[in-house]
């Protein structure tokens, strides 16, 4: 009797299912909501998700011609923003979704930027890139999107040159006690609904937010990150813990 091979499996929402579906279930579900993707973080967050990647942006303190990489970068906010506070940047915006991607072109074509930004189709555990080329490394809200997150931080530390910076801005599973049952029932109750108004798509905006109850806390992250060779880490919480800045350097 041939004894079967029990594939690893890892969170999908509250689903658990195994890598290789989790990439083409995540892949589907961006290529879906791609048209109104920009739409609905403004939506959800009440804007708040801009100011959050701007205070990551206030801190980037970048040299002379840097090469960045934005990974998970959807339709580039990070990358044009980079781009348009360091003109000499060359940024590659790498997302597993292709119309995410498309979307992205189209956005940073319409604000003037032809080629600064290159665009990468990839999967984060597996980065078409070589060893310390860039001197920042940016994720943004997309790391509990990547099938592997341990292996995804791994290699956003490989492809950092040493003394590069890296910023991880992500959710986190619980918050504050007096805000806690506030924000579980706008997550629940308010943001599928959203989603099934202006997206047509309320199943992905419920994946969204269990994907975020199903995130590791932020003291895993930081371990991640330190066994990855990020240094100096720090954190810095926002909104009584809904989200947190990690970032480091790289050694």
């Amino acid at each position: 009797m041939v004894s079967k091979i029990k594939h690893k499996e890892v969170p999908f929402g509250y689903k658990n299912v195994t890598v290789s579906d989790k990439l083409k279930l995540v892949e589907n579900l961006f290529n879906d909501i791609a048209p109104k993707y920009d739409l609905m973080n403004d939506i959800m967050s009440l804007l708040l998700h801009r100011a959050w990647k701007q205070k990551m942006l206030n801190n980037l303190n970048l040299k002379t011609n840097p090469i960045c990489l934005d990974l998970a970068g959807g339709t580039g906010d990070i990358a044009i923003k980079i781009v348009n506070s360091y003109p000499n940047a060359t940024v590659y915006n790498c997302d597993l979704s292709n119309k995410m991607i498309l979307h992205g072109k189209k956005r940073a074509w319409n604000s003037g930027i032809t080629n600064s930004i290159e665009w990468v189709c990839g999967d984060g555990a597996l980065l078409p890139f070589t060893n310390n080329k860039f001197d920042l490394v940016t994720i943004a809200f997309g790391l509990r999107n990547c099938a592997k997150l341990e292996e995804t931080v791994i290699e956003m530390s490989r492809v950092l040159k040493p003394g590069g910076r890296f910023f991880c801005l992500e959710f986190s599973p619980t918050s504050d006690l007096k805000i806690q049952p506030f924000y579980d029932f706008y997550s629940f109750k308010i943001i599928p609904i959203l989603g099934k108004i202006f997206a047509n798509n309320a199943n992905a905006y419920k994946y969204l937010v269990e994907s975020i109850r199903r995130f590791p806390p932020p003291e895993t992250i930081e371990k991640m990150m330190c066994n990855a060779g990020i240094k100096s880490i720090k954190t810095k919480k926002f909104l009584g813990g809904i989200a947190y800045l990690y970032s480091g350097w790289a050694i």
